[in-house]
């Protein structure tokens, strides 16, 4: 018995609406999680009331990526005023941009399935992806105009794909601009989708309006090459990028298990219903052609800069491959097709369509939002009654107290920062740097710090060597105080201020050598 007309849509809204109210749930509450250190800077960057700071902090390398999205924080920031919690203010601005994402994800669908469809597949996406969207919204950095610059680019060469037009191709650069001024990796993606489109119309419509397409591309290539010098200058900093290992480079695919059994299922479903001869059919149409040709691309493209990073150098970061997501839409309208196709018969239509409401219920709520780890969050949180000057050479401690506005805290760096791992000393002139260029907190140097100060307190990672090597001169009492969470605290005092004490316990530092 076929299911009626109003049953099919009132059933489907309902699975619908209850998968994206979970999602919506989640998101609301994840909103009051704490930053981590790169939205720490991020946000105390896009403060700065002189733009001319962030383009200086952009060059030097503070924020890496291009400054687009730093500065639609700066402007948002300089127009609701500083009472606001900035936080919030550019959490909310990501929401926006996800939500603008789904409306262009949505679109994107319907080139392939109906509108009905394409609903049920999006919530089974956001479903599977439902912890690493809420985290891409809660980033308050570039990833979700990111994402949606990838979804632009998608949506406009599909369109041109289906009806070419001068005015398409200009929608179609912009979108290509767009998101190579978001991050440095969006060039990838933008040839990606600029050489999968100018091949297929080639081989639909001749060498003539491919031409078009490269020359519509190619302001998002000229962008890339005027940006590569600063990109070349961002890198006296150093790098904190190690290199990956074989599960790490299979997560830029994000692949996660109920991912995983969606793809398996899709599968499955194409070749359990003999669908052979639709897929032979589909993959003559030019928008499946330009399709298979992008995911060839991101596919090939992720692996060869995992190797290049496993290899020569590393530059991979799960995160700067974000847009690998969208391509996990594809089994869930294979999916999607498959559920609203037993709507035919009655009893099957409503036991699969109760089955998969409750499944993606399930894991959409289990699905886990990023944990934020501060580093030493429970030793700062109880330093307040000390009333003592806290000292840290490490990074992230720095910026963590930092935000939570302490005043007395000094971040500590070496006169020689070529010695140590280069993790060790990209922080050292990342802290020397974020200070100088952006005149935020204090930092101090090792000798005038060993030969001026009396009492303080030193705040560091259990493995640090830092407070034992202070501790092995007998010239300073150093005690300690807490630990917890992987933390120290030592609380030390200077025993008797003599030359000696800096003479003795020098020899493990070079003098100052600032100008």
């Amino acid at each position: 018995m076929y299911v009626t007309r109003r049953q099919y849509p009132d059933s489907l809204f309902a699975v619908c609406a209850a998968t994206f109210a979970i999602f919506v749930m989640k998101l609301s509450g994840s909103f009051g999680e704490k930053p981590w250190r790169d939205e720490i800077i991020s946000i105390a960057v896009a403060q700065t009331e002189n733009y001319m700071n962030i383009i200086h902090a952009v060059y030097t390398g503070i924020d890496a990526t291009p400054p687009t999205f730093i500065t639609i924080e700066w402007l948002v920031l300089a127009i609701f005023g500083r009472e606001l919690s900035p936080l919030i203010l550019i959490r909310a601005i990501n929401v926006a941009l996800l939500a603008l994402t789904f409306v262009n994800l949505n679109k994107i669908c319907q080139f392939f399935v109906d509108r009905r469809t394409s609903i049920l597949g999006l919530a089974i996406f956001a479903s599977i992806n439902s912890g690493r969207l809420i985290s891409l919204a809660i980033e308050a950095r570039t990833y979700t105009l990111y994402m949606l610059a990838a979804s632009l680019g998608m949506l406009c060469a599909l369109r041109f794909v289906e009806k070419p037009s001068k005015r398409i191709l200009i929608h179609l650069s912009l979108s290509l601009l767009l998101l190579v001024a978001t991050h440095t990796f969006g060039v990838i993606y933008a040839v990606i989708i600029g050489g999968s489109l100018t091949t297929v119309t080639m081989a639909r419509l001749g060498h003539s309006r491919a031409v078009q397409v490269a020359a519509a591309c190619a302001p998002a290539g000229l962008l890339f090459l005027i940006w590569a010098p600063i990109m070349a200058h961002q890198s006296q900093l150093g790098s904190w990028i190690v290199a990956p290992d074989v599960p790490v480079l299979l997560s830029a695919y994000w692949l996660s298990p109920s991912s995983i059994g969606v793809f398996i299922t899709a599968g499955c479903i194409l070749f359990l219903q003999n669908e052979k001869g639709h897929l032979r059919r589909a993959v003559r149409l030019a928008k499946f052609s330009f399709v298979t040709l992008v995911v060839a691309g991101v596919t090939g493209a992720t692996m060869l800069i995992g190797l290049f990073s496993k290899i020569v150098f590393p530059i991979y970061v799960q995160r700067y491959f974000f847009p690998n997501l969208l391509i996990t839409l594809i089994p869930c309208l294979i999916f999607a097709t498959w559920v609203l196709k037993m709507r035919r018969h009655k009893i099957q239509w409503r036991i699969v369509l109760a089955a998969t409401a409750v499944l993606l219920c399930c894991i959409s709520w289990t699905n886990k939002v990023r944990s934020t780890r501060i580093q030493c969050r429970a030793l700062t949180d109880n330093l307040l009654p000390l009333g003592r000057t806290i000292i840290t050479p490490n990074l992230d401690i720095w910026l963590t107290m930092l935000n939570d506005k302490w005043i007395k805290v000094l971040g500590v760096v070496d006169e020689d920062t070529f010695h140590g791992s280069s993790i060790y000393r990209f922080e050292q002139k990342y802290l020397r740097a974020f200070s100088d260029t952006l005149g935020i907190g204090s930092i101090v140097h090792r000798s005038e710090l060993i030969l001026s100060s009396e009492n303080f307190s030193i705040l560091d990672e259990s493995s640090s060597s830092w407070a034992k090597d202070l501790q092995s001169n007998s010239k300073f009492a150093v005690v300690l105080r807490n630990e917890e969470d992987g933390c120290k605290l030592w609380d030390v005092t200077r025993a008797n201020q003599t030359e000696a004490a800096f003479d003795k316990f020098g020899n493990s530092f070079l003098p100052d050598r600032r100008p």
